[in-house]
Parts: structure tokens; C-alpha cells; sequence
């Protein structure tokens, strides 16, 4: 017993303390978890109450100015106001504004203010109060900055005590306290400098005097004037451009300029062919032009550029073995039929591997340019395709080209119409017209839609006089348009003057047709309009005697100065929408500013189809202004901007698609006028054959149906219409009917925007007319043979008799009535379509303008998004109250009565 004890309290010892030193560690581990909690929770509770305590930003503004500030604009990203912001900085006085955030960002944002008298001298201020972070701040006075917004990035970091003054700013400032509550002292010094809008005019005359500065033996006025040109060396009582410096060295960089702000800036000038030793460079320069041009901006580009490449290949490919085999079983049987089949599956798969490689390959150059565009947009430039890169957009500097284009291209100026400085002989033409005789050709063509338009025959019924009237403004623009015969006119009078031929002015008709002379500044000359008259124009050389060579012309120079003269329209229009609200962005004027517009709206609205142009501006212009806003106020990728986006691009399908529909409606009314043209043709060469050729009178009045009935249409004056036609106007709306309907076939180009399916739908019904044999102006008598069915009537007789020929013409003018409005209608939404694209790249220029702070580029958001609203409530009103104009192309009669005195209105001589 004894010697059991220690055996059973042995084992025992150990066992206790093992379990003692376990409640220890246990306690201790409990001990530290509730230490741990305890010390995060206070952590937590010191990083939360510091994260959504209020914070505080306080700004002392001492002006010592004579100028009295008003609020203008802010973008606070986080934060709010505490005090009122349309408080305003009195001159020679202390201002305190505040600012508080209860967001962990803090307070975060841009302010500005304008002087209130003139508008001219801006307080720009951009400030952060980040929780965890020191503050920043930033402010000049006088000179806006260039880009607000980004100067939160880069604001200097306050330092409380030290004293800051950045050179040029106008202020300096001082932090008086820093973290939840900071105080920043701001002073504005007495002497600032005023802002005026730059534009081409200040940009040409910079390059002039650069030019003339840079004579020989005038080194010093060019140094002179290159230490005056800081904007701060006019002194604050000057109100001098302050862009006289960046127009210098716009103008001094203009010819060199590696990223110029658009595509068809760097076009060209149709030069000679090249020559063998430069063949081999100009090849590598085309190469390298290829590479750019097909370069997509981003992933999503590459991706549609990649599957459309690869889709296209297979497509390609499959052609290929269908085309083989079916090569190979003409040519061999069952035997060439397998020999083909192999030999389009290698051709096939190598197109298919080839194409699809290239996609790819697409793909991956979208993906490798995303950043790129990442950062293009975030500087707001814009992706030019012809150079295959991001530029930044001056509008000025373009403005000053455009300017300088026009110039060289005015054939008719004051030194052109009179060289030697001579009198003019008579100013009859240029009375009717109420112009000088030194007046440029646009300003004749501005003159004579004005003129035009207050004496239109439809404007006065039942008045005589301004029949007359009307008759006499079309003989003098026929005169003053041409530049040879208005220097004739002006050398000799009318006497000097002698009939000629006519010709039709596409400009002038589609302008007289849809309304859109008088909205000319607003939307600019039709795409259509451009490609008619281009096309008339290389039919016309010597060279081009024929339609082929003369299509041949038109895609060599003709394409390239149809591209130029859209780029022209496009910044005209964004200059001219620039000038218009300049009254609401500069001037701060918005109650003039919105009166005026709404008198110009009632103007533009009493024109023909000036509802539907107004609407249809309004709703491209809200969509414009919409998505900057959005970019720029909310975030680049926000739901607002999204919707915005979405909303554009629904309209765009809108127009497109109301386009393919018109264009589908053509197509099934030509196929009718073409049967009917048929059946007429049918008639008449049975008439040829039964009798004397060439002598029977059905013969030609049916061709002459056919063919001609828009041109009798309009040499016929219509009962719906009161307009009377010129001496000359039966040859001329005889010979060019036929072009009003057709002219869009004979510009068969590639617009991009809709023209060339409306080409191809009025070129269809006109082929009707075409097609049935000679010209109705063709004097060689010969007919094809018949193309359409017989006529019950006249089978088995020699001759059809005149009551068949009479019911089949009445059938072919029936089919003509009948497709006439749908050609318009075809027509309207191929200009709707054309207008999109024109006022979306007038407005991404206009808005994009590196030429003018961000200040002003949001501001010119904020007018057009107004701008929008008025038209559309005067288009609204106007639409109420006059009916919807498209509405016309629906009835037979009045669509051809808008088309004879849209012809008779664009009806020139030529020379």
C-alpha cells in the first residue's frame, strides 16, 4: 500500500500544473482580446468621428480692386455651400464665403465670379480640404485660367503661415488655421487684366503682323512684340484680345503643325502625278496613311473594326467557294465541279485565316490604344481618323482658315468685279438686290434669299407687282451670281449682256426647296446640294465630255473639295452658333439674349419647313449640350452621361431609319413609273413601226411623258401655284426638270450621311424616265426594243390608236404624281440626316474649343442647352398654328409646285 501511494500521486503533479498555466494563457488571451477591442474600437470611433465630422472651409476675400465680383459658375465635387453664394465681392472690402462637408471626400470644388460691369475680369478659385490630406489651394484674378477644373489636381498645398503669390495670378493668400476648420486669407491686387473672346478675325490679324514684323530689318519690333505679348503687359485698363499670343504662335505654327485640330485641314491640294523617283517615298507615305486611318481610338472601336473585318473575310470566303465551283462545273462537269470546289476551299480559307488574322490584329491595336483615348478624353480632344490620333480643337485657328480659304476662292470680289478700280456702268441689279457694287458673292447670295423670300409670289397673292418683282431678282442674281457676267454687267450694262444657256444653281434649289436659305448660317449649304453642284461643275470641263469621265473627275479633285467644303460648314456653323450666343456667355446678358432668340425662332419658323428644321435643331442641340454637361459637371462615366449618350443615339437611328423607309417607299414607286415608262415606249415604237417613223405625234409625247413630266410640270405654271417663269424659264425648267428629280443619281458619291441612298432612290425614278430610250431632248429618233408588256388593244394592229396612247400617258403621269412626294419625302430625310451630322461636329468643336477657358466652354453648354428649349417651343407653336410642312410632299399637286418654283428660283444662265 505504501508503495502504491507514490505511483497513483506520481502522474497527478504534472496534470495540475499543465492545467494551471492553460487558465492562465487563457485568461491572458482573453485579457489582450479585450484590450484589442477596446483600443480598435476607439480607433475606430477616432477614425469615424474624424471621417464624418464636419468639415470646415472659411475664406476671407480682401479686394482690393476697383471691380465688383458676381458669382458666375462652381462644380463642387464634394461638399456644399455654408454661406450664400450670390453674395457679391464689393470692391475695396472684406467678404467671407464658407464651406462644409459632412462626406469623408471633405470639401472639394471650383468657384468663379465676374466683375459686374462688363463681365470681362474673373476670380477663379479651386480648393480641397481632404480628411486625411493636407488642404489646397488655388485663385487667380484678372485672366481666367485655361482649364478650371484641372487645377484641382494641381493646387498648391497650403502651408498655414506662408505666404503665396504666383506669378501673374492678380492675388495671394495666406493659410490662417488648417485641418477640420481651414482658414485661407485671400487678397486681390488692384491692377487686373480683362479677357476678351479670341476669334479668326484677331487670329488673322496676328499672323499679319507676325508677317509684317518679320520683314528684314525689323528684328526689334519682332522682338518688341514678342515681350508684349503677355496678356498682363496691356495694363487693366486695356481691354485688349488676350489672345493676341496664342494666335502669334498659332499663326507661326500653323503650316508645321503636327496635330492639326481636324482631318481635312491637312488635305492636300490636287496636285501632279508622281513621278518614278518619287514612287517608291510616296508608297511608304500611303502605307503609313493606311495604318493611321484604319487605327482604332479604342477597345470598343477595335472590336467592331476586328469583327467587321473578320465577318467581311468569311463572307469573302464563301463567295469564293460558291464562285469556284460554280466556274468549275460550267467549265468541267461533275469533274470541274470538285476541282472547283477544292480550289475555292483553299482560296476561301485563305481569305477567311487572312481576314480573320487582321481582325484580330485589330483587336489587339484597339486595346493598346485604350489608355491613349482614356486620356484624350479626360483633355477633352477629339479623335481625328484621318491622322489616326487625338488633337485638341481651335476654333479660332480653323475660323482664320476658313476665312483665308474663302478669300482665295471668292471669284467674284470687289477687286475681281472691277480690277481697275472702275465705276460700274449700271446699278440696276445691284438696287434690286439692295447691295454695293463692291458686294462679295456671298453677300449677293444672302441678299437675293432675303429679297426672295419677302417677295415670293406665295408670300403675296394676288399681287402683280410682286410677281414682277420676284422676276426681276431672279434676272439680277442670275447676272451678279455668274463672275464673268456680272463683269460684263459692270463694264457694260445690260446691253453688254447676251442670252445663253441655263443652267440650275443646286444650291439655290435645295435651299428654295427645303427652307434652308434663310436657316443657311444655322445649318450651312446641304451636303446634297455640295455633291450637285460639284458634279455639275466637273461635267461641264472640257475634259470630262462625257458622264463617266465627268463621275471620274468628281471622285479625284471633286471628292476632296466636297470633303473641304464640309469641314468649312461645319465650323462655319460652329462659329456662327458661337457669335449667336455670345450675348448669353460673355455678355451674361440672358433675358436679351433669350429675346432675341425667341425673334429669330418666329423668323425661322414662318419659312417653308421652318417647324420641322427647328424642332430638329432643338433636339440635336439639347443632345449636345446634354452629354458635355453631363462629361464635364457629373463624370465622364456617369448614368447621367450614359442616358445622355443613349439619347443622341437614338435620334441618329431615328433619322436613319425614317431614311430607309423613305428610300424603300421610292424604290416600289419607281418600279411603277418604270412599267407604265415601259408600256408608253411600247406604244410608241409599235406607232414608229404601223407608220411614218419619227412622224407620229403619240410617239414623241410619250417619251416626252416619261421623261419630262416634272420638267412640264414646271415649265407649265400650275394652278397651285402663282409663280410665273422668266423669259427664258420654258427651256430652262424644261431642261432642268429632269436633273431635280435625278440629280441626286447623277451625285451617286458616297456622302456618309444619307445622300447616296437618297441619290439612289431619286436616280431610280428617274431611270424610269432614262431608260425607256433617248433622252426626251435626243434628236436621233432611235428607240431600244420594248421592254414592257403589250397592250391588249393593239394586239394584232399596226398602229395603237390615240385613245391607248392617251390612257397609257395618262398612266405614266399618274406613276410620276404618285412617286414625286415620295422622292421629296426621300430627300427631307436625307437633309434631316445630313443636318445630324453637320451640327454634331459643329457642336463637339464649339464645345471642345481649346481656344477659350472651361469656364466658357461650359457656359456655351448652358446657352445652346437654352437655345434648344426656345426652338423648340416656337417650333411647337409654329407646327400648331401652320401644320406640319412635310405633310405638303404628300399631296401631288403642291409637291410639284414647291418643285417649279424651287426651280424657277435656282434657274441660272450659263455662260
Amino acid at each position: 500500500q505504501v508503495g502504491e501511494g507514490p505511483r497513483a500521486v506520481g502522474p497527478q503533479l504534472p496534470l495540475r500544473k499543465v492545467a494551471c498555466v492553460g487558465a492562465d494563457l487563457r485568461y491572458l488571451v482573453v485579457a489582450l482580446a479585450r484590450q484589442g477591442a477596446r483600443w480598435s474600437a476607439q480607433i475606430v470611433w477616432a477614425v469615424m468621428e474624424g471621417m464624418f465630422a464636419e468639415n470646415r472651409y472659411l475664406v476671407e476675400v480682401t479686394n482690393d480692386s476697383e471691380h465688383d465680383f458676381v458669382f458666375d459658375g462652381d462644380w463642387l465635387r464634394s461638399g456644399e455651400w455654408k454661406s450664400d453664394r450670390l453674395t457679391p465681392i464689393k470692391a475695396k472690402s472684406l467678404t467671407v464665403m464658407e464651406f462644409n462637408s459632412s462626406q469623408p471626400r471633405g470639401v472639394a470644388g471650383i468657384v468663379w465670379w465676374t466683375d459686374a460691369k462688363h463681365h470681362d475680369v474673373y476670380l477663379s478659385m479651386a480648393l480641397t480640404n481632404p480628411r486625411l490630406q493636407a488642404p489646397t489651394f488655388t485663385c487667380s484674378a484678372g485672366m481666367p485660367p485655361t482649364d478650371l477644373k484641372s487645377e484641382l489636381e494641381v493646387a498648391h498645398r497650403l502651408v498655414q503661415g506662408e505666404q503665396t503669390t504666383p506669378k501673374g495670378s492678380g492675388c495671394a493668400w495666406v493659410a490662417a488655421a488648417l485641418g477640420t476648420m481651414t482658414v485661407v486669407k485671400l487678397t486681390i491686387l488692384p491692377d487686373l487684366c480683362h479677357y476678351t473672346p479670341p476669334t479668326g478675325a484677331s487670329y488673322a490679324a496676328a499672323a499679319a503682323a507676325v508677317a509684317e514684323a518679320a520683314k528684314p530689318g525689323e528684328s526689334e519690333a519682332v522682338k518688341a512684340g514678342e515681350s508684349s505679348g503677355h496678356p498682363s503687359a496691356e495694363g487693366p485698363s486695356s481691354p485688349a484680345s488676350a489672345s493676341a499670343a496664342p494666335a502669334l504662335a498659332a499663326s507661326q505654327t500653323a503650316a508645321a503643325n503636327s496635330t492639326p485640330p481636324s482631318s481635312c485641314t491637312t488635305l492636300a491640294a490636287t496636285g501632279a502625278p508622281a513621278t518614278d523617283e518619287h514612287t517608291e517615298e510616296e508608297a511608304k507615305k500611303e502605307l503609313e496613311k493606311f495604318f493611321l486611318q484604319s487605327r482604332p481610338k479604342d477597345a470598343a472601336d477595335g472590336i467592331v473594326r476586328g469583327l467587321k473585318t473578320a465577318g467581311t473575310s468569311i463572307a469573302m470566303g464563301l463567295g469564293n467557294i460558291l464562285a469556284s465551283s460554280v466556274a468549275g462545273y460550267q467549265s468541267g462537269g461533275g469533274l470541274g465541279l470538285a476541282k472547283g470546289i477544292g480550289t475555292g476551299i483553299l482560296g476561301g480559307a485563305a481569305i477567311a485565316v487572312g481576314g480573320t488574322v487582321c481582325g484580330v490584329t485589330q483587336i489587339g491595336r484597339g486595346v493598346v490604344n485604350t489608355p491613349a483615348a482614356m486620356r484624350g478624353r479626360r483633355e477633352q480632344k477629339i479623335w481625328d481618323q484621318e491622322l489616326g490620333q487625338w488633337v485638341d480643337i481651335d476654333l479660332c485657328s480653323l475660323e482664320a482658315q476658313v476665312i483665308a480659304e474663302e478669300s482665295d476662292d471668292e471669284p467674284s470680289s470687289p477687286s475681281a468685279s472691277s480690277p481697275s478700280g472702275e465705276t460700274v456702268k449700271e446699278t440696276e441689279y445691284y438696287d434690286l438686290l439692295k447691295v454695293q457694287s463692291t458686294a462679295s458673292a456671298a453677300d449677293i447670295k444672302k441678299a437675293y434669299y432675303r429679297e426672295a423670300r419677302i417677295h415670293h409670289p406665295d408670300k403675296n397673292p394676288g399681287d402683280a407687282e410682286a410677281k414682277v418683282k420676284f422676276q426681276k431678282l431672279s434676272d439680277a442674281y442670275q447676272v451678279l451670281s455668274d463672275a464673268q457676267a456680272r463683269k460684263k454687267y459692270d463694264r457694260d450694262g445690260k446691253d453688254g449682256l447676251q442670252e445663253h444657256n441655263v443652267r440650275m444653281d443646286p444650291v439655290v434649289f435645295f435651299s428654295l426647296l427645303f427652307g434652308s436659305g434663310r436657316f443657311g448660317e444655322w445649318i450651312g449649304e446641304l451636303h446634297l446640294a455640295m455633291q450637285t453642284d460639284q458634279f455639275a461643275k466637273a461635267f461641264s470641263r472640257d475634259e470630262a465630255p462625257d458622264e463617266q469621265a465627268a463621275a471620274d473627275a468628281f471622285m479625284g479633285d471633286g471628292e476632296v473639295k466636297v470633303k473641304r467644303k464640309q469641314l468649312r460648314r461645319e465650323v462655319r456653323c460652329a462659329c456662327h452658333l458661337r457669335d449667336t450666343i455670345n450675348r448669353f456667355v460673355n455678355q451674361r446678358d440672358e433675358v436679351g439674349f433669350e429675346e432675341a432668340m425667341r425673334l429669330e425662332a418666329s423668323q425661322l419658323a414662318a419659312c417653308q419647313f421652318g417647324p420641322e428644321l427647328l424642332c430638329t435643331l432643338a433636339d440635336i442641340y439639347q443632345s449636345r449640350s446634354e452629354i458635355y454637361l453631363a462629361d464635364e459637371l457629373v463624370g465622364r462615366y456617369s448614368l447621367t452621361k450614359r442616358v445622355a449618350a443613349m439619347k443622341h443615339s437614338n435620334l441618329t437611328w431615328k433619322h436613319k431609319f425614317h431614311l430607309v423607309q423613305n428610300v424603300a417607299g421610292v424604290v416600289v414607286r419607281a418600279k411603277k413609273v418604270r412599267d407604265a415608262a415601259a408600256a408608253a415606249e411600247a406604244l410608241a415604237v409599235r406607232g414608229d413601226a404601223g407608220g411614218d417613223e419619227g412622224s407620229t405625234p403619240g410617239c414623241t409625247d410619250a417619251k416626252d411623258t416619261a421623261t419630262g413630266s416634272v420638267g412640264k410640270a414646271a415649265a407649265t405654271p400650275s394652278s397651285s401655284s402663282t409663280a410665273e417663269a422668266p423669259s427664258n424659264a420654258p427651256s430652262a425648267s424644261s431642261t432642268s426638270a429632269p436633273s431635280a428629280s435625278g440629280s441626286a443619281a447623277a451625285t451617286g458619291a458616297s456622302t456618309g450621311d444619307g445622300s447616296k441612298a437618297t441619290a439612289g432612290a431619286a436616280g431610280a425614278t428617274g431611270t424610269g424616265g432614262a431608260e425607256t430610250g433617248s433622252a426626251s431632248g435626243s434628236d436621233s429618233g432611235d428607240a431600244k426594243e420594248p421592254v414592257g408588256p403589250k397592250s391588249p388593244k393593239t394586239e394584232g394592229s399596226s398602229e395603237p390608236s390615240e385613245e391607248d396612247k392617251e390612257k397609257q400617258r395618262k398612266a405614266t403621269e399618274d406613276a410620276l404624281d404618285e412617286a414625286l412626294p415620295a422622292i421629296l419625302q426621300t430627300v427631307w430625310a436625307a437633309v434631316v440626316l445630313d443636318i445630324d451630322g453637320t451640327i454634331k461636329e459643329a457642336g463637339r468643336k464649339l464645345f471642345k474649343d481649346k481656344s477659350v477657358p472651361w469656364q466658357i466652354r461650359v457656359r456655351r453648354a448652358q446657352a445652346v442647352q437654352r437655345l434648344s428649349e426656345i426652338f423648340r417651343e416656337e417650333g411647337i407653336k409654329a407646327t400648331s398654328a401652320q401644320g406640319d410642312s412635310a405633310m405638303t410632299f404628300r399631296n401631288a399637286e403642291a409637291a410639284k409646285a414647291m418643285l417649279q418654283e424651287a426651280l424657277m428660283g435656282s434657274v441660272v444662265e450659263k455662260k
